[in-house]
């Protein structure tokens, strides 16, 4: 089997893979969508589908927003075509434009991890960057031995967390 080497090879077998699996296209929609043949589609789906542990996370969230992209611009073009058939087939509409939505919601979905990527949670609730916000604010008006009493509230705090997962962990 072909073993692409370049980055940029690997990465356009993963989008392809992703589209096909995410999106839903098939192989000779995939060879019209990527310009390139249906062997290099099924060479590409092929060995994706065997090495996608290599791929980091960010990677995979790219191509599989632009798979969902690309199924989103499908199902509006289908949905158009259906509104303009005699007679227009409503039960059709009404599931496409719920597969809309559903994708309208994944993309979405996907956009926000892209863009959040660099925000760490603490305990999936509190957002670091409040919380040092916040700790700003309040230090602005403080004299130092108050500050201080926060730092160490604030350590004690971190601390109580770290030894509670390492006990659960």
């Amino acid at each position: 089997m072909y073993e692409p080497t370049k980055s940029e090879t690997q990465e356009l077998y993963l989008k392809i893979w992703l589209n096909f699996s995410v999106g839903h296209l098939s192989q000779e929609q995939l060879a019209k969508l990527f310009d390139c043949s249906v062997d290099t589609i099924a060479n590409a789906i092929k060995w994706a589908a065997e090495n996608r542990t290599k791929f980091d996370t960010p990677i995979y969230a790219e191509a599989a927003k632009e798979a969902v992209e690309a199924r989103l611009r499908e199902l509006k073009n289908d949905i158009i075509r259906v509104k303009e058939s005699t007679p227009v087939n409503w039960n059709a509409v009404i599931g496409m434009n719920r597969l809309i939505q559903e994708n309208e919601e994944l993309l979405w979905k996907l956009q926000t991890v892209i863009q959040d990527k660099s925000l760490v949670t603490i305990n999936n609730t509190t957002q670091v960057n409040q919380v040092l916000k916040a700790k700003d604010e309040i230090m602005e008006g403080m004299s130092d031995g108050e500050r201080q009493q926060v730092i160490s509230r604030i350590r004690e705090v971190i601390g109580k967390q770290d030894n509670n997962q390492e006990r659960s962990g």
